[in-house]
């Protein structure tokens, strides 16, 4: 049904974008805790529905790209994604599943087709950057919403990974 859309995008270098912003307090009334738990599924869903599709096979130049939605997830993800061929199933049966499916395993696709644009990026995600995967997260400012880092984002962004990147000891070095 979208392979028409996966295509012109693949074709034209676009990346896919989703976010998983917030919907306004006043819809959610008392269920806003249910909101609170599910936003984070709500960038995971397509993740899953595009890669068990075959659609990153059929398109392996196509990119997608979640927001909103932290990165803290990704290394879960992607272990529970490669934990699938491995524990949940005996790998031979996974694969045979899967087999026209998926080429790989599914952690093997963050980074090179799968990426997350980490808004506001914790100290905590900085810290688990090499698990999360430096090739899948980016930074991400969250303009103009007031918890985002503009218009300091350089500062911000210096400031927090300072403890990990002895080099960022001043706002020019986080560029």
């Amino acid at each position: 049904m979208y392979d028409p859309v996966w295509a012109a995008c693949e074709a034209a270098r676009l990346p896919v974008h989703t976010h998983s912003g917030e919907a306004p307090r006043e819809e959610m009334n008392e269920f806003i805790g249910i909101y609170l738990a599910e936003v984070v599924f709500w960038t995971h869903r397509p993740i899953a529905h595009l890669l068990f599709s075959g659609a990153f096979e059929r398109f392996p130049g196509l990119k997608f790209v979640v927001t909103e939605g932290a990165s803290y997830w990704v290394a879960d993800m992607n272990g529970n994604g490669t934990s699938i061929s491995v524990a949940a199933t005996p790998p031979r049966r996974w694969r045979a599943l899967m087999k026209g499916i998926l080429s790989k395993l599914p952690s093997e696709y963050f980074g090179e087709n799968i990426f997350v644009g980490a808004s506001t990026m914790s100290k905590e995600e900085i810290r688990r950057r090499h698990a999360i995967g430096c090739d899948v997260a980016m930074w991400g400012t969250d303009y103009p919403h007031p918890e985002g880092t503009w218009p300091n984002t350089i500062a911000a962004a210096a400031e927090r990974l300072r403890p990990t990147c002895p080099s960022a000891t001043h706002a020019e070095d986080a560029r």
